[in-house]
């Protein structure tokens, strides 16, 4: 049982690795989807509030605060389009195999009946 958890551990931590290379400079890290996500709100927050404080000043500075606050709520709502696509797909999927589950055990009963009354004939 424990080579079993080893292997599990050693998948997971091999599966949520990522690695970034430029030339002889290389990053390697390992976190799962969550943490991902929790970074990428995290960035797109900071990046909003600093346009938000950037908007009072006067000048470019003004310009560039709208454009990231404005960029912040697309890319928040690519973000959050994406969650929704996800979440839809893992729904139907659910949906699709309760379904096959029904007509699976539709199937069963069927067989079963059937072989019952062949074996009375």
């Amino acid at each position: 049982m424990d080579r079993v958890l080893t292997d599990w551990h050693d998948f997971q931590r091999e599966a949520s690795t990522w690695q970034f290379a430029v030339g002889p400079l290389r990053f390697r890290s390992a976190f799962k989807s969550m943490r991902f996500a929790r970074y990428f709100v995290d960035f797109h927050l900071l990046v909003g509030a600093t346009g938000g404080v950037l908007i009072f000043a006067r000048g470019p500075a003004r310009d560039l605060g709208m454009a990231l606050v404005v960029g912040a709520l697309f890319a928040f709502g690519a973000f959050v389009a994406q969650v929704w696509s996800v979440q839809v797909q893992e729904e139907r999927n659910e949906a699709h195999q309760a379904r096959h589950a029904d007509l699976i055990d539709r199937y069963n009963r069927a067989v079963e009946q059937q072989t019952r009354n062949s074996q009375r004939n």
